[in-house]
């Protein structure tokens, strides 16, 4: 009798399969498709061998995650089309955190390897660094190659000029996170420092002045009191409101966990998870 394996059942149902197709849909049916391809190449249906089908399963992890990869290059191109437009153009934000989805799933990121601080702190400059990273790629996306490009998926360019790009954004985030008086700071970190070249100092397109300035009216008057009734679970008194006006005043993720007394790390899901939340609210209001 011939086995019926589940394989769309077990390929849907895996973690990282989930999380593209929430967080990356635009790949996600065509790497469902080599997916679901790559586990029925391994089982012999009139064979079961349940321990192997396991094992099988166990590898899907790192199948999804090269499959990642190997489509950054595209994301990254498909991003690019939409560099003369504002940040809250609905394309252009699905385009950009369609691709740092990409990027954070993909494992490949280059990660800080702080071996002289704190557990906490090292956390505070992974956050920090992924925050800058966003802003990073909002503001340079343009200046990515992509006629360098070519028909080698097994080799992401893009995500090359990233990570020799994080080696600075993460010297960046270790000096916000860290008392800098009490540590001795290179030559090389002081001209990171006072480096006037920095992606920082560009200024953001002229749109997205007025765009900041209707979120904040929006977010301060907050008539249905919703962004106030969005509190951290832990820290009931806490509001997305609050949170967000801080940082529309220019705070940092890190000086606002100060400022309230809440474990940075924790202030950075909630308030990231919150925009996505109000995502639709905000661009309605644009549009209206």
């Amino acid at each position: 009798m011939v086995s019926v394996y589940p394989v769309d059942v077990i390929v849907r149902s895996h973690k990282l399969c989930r999380e593209i197709k929430v967080q990356i849909p635009c790949i996600y049916q065509e790497i469902y498709d080599e997916a679901r391809l790559e586990l029925l190449c391994h089982v012999e249906e009139d064979d079961y061998n349940k321990s192997q089908l396991q094992s099988r399963i166990r590898s899907l992890d790192f199948f999804l995650k090269k499959a990642v990869y190997q489509r950054i290059d595209k994301l990254a191109i498909n991003a690019q089309q939409f560099v003369d437009l504002p940040l809250h153009n609905p394309n252009k934000l699905e385009a950009l955190t369609q691709l740092f989805n990409a990027i954070i799933i993909c494992g490949r990121l280059k990660k800080p390897q702080m071996y002289k601080v704190d557990l906490q702190t090292y956390e505070d400059i992974s956050a920090d660094s992924l925050t800058e990273l966003w802003r990073f790629i909002c503001l340079k996306i343009d200046k990515f190659e992509a006629n360098r490009v070519d028909d080698n998926n097994e080799y992401s360019k893009f995500m090359v000029w990233i990570n020799s790009s994080m080696s600075y954004i993460i010297k960046r985030s270790y000096f916000r996170n860290i008392d800098i008086q009490s540590h001795k700071i290179s030559k090389e970190y002081q001209i990171i420092l006072l480096d006037e070249d920095n992606y920082e100092s560009i200024s953001a397109p002229s749109e997205e002045a007025p765009f900041a300035e209707i979120i904040r009216e929006l977010i301060d008057e907050d008539p249905e009191k919703i962004f106030q009734n969005t509190c951290m679970k832990k820290h009931q008194k806490i509001n997305f409101r609050t949170i967000a006006l801080l940082s529309l005043e220019g705070l940092s993720m890190r000086k606002i966990s100060e400022k309230l007394g809440v474990p940075q790390q924790s202030l950075y899901t909630f308030y990231n998870r919150s925009i996505k939340k109000f995502m639709p609210i905000f661009e309605k209001y644009l549009h209206d």
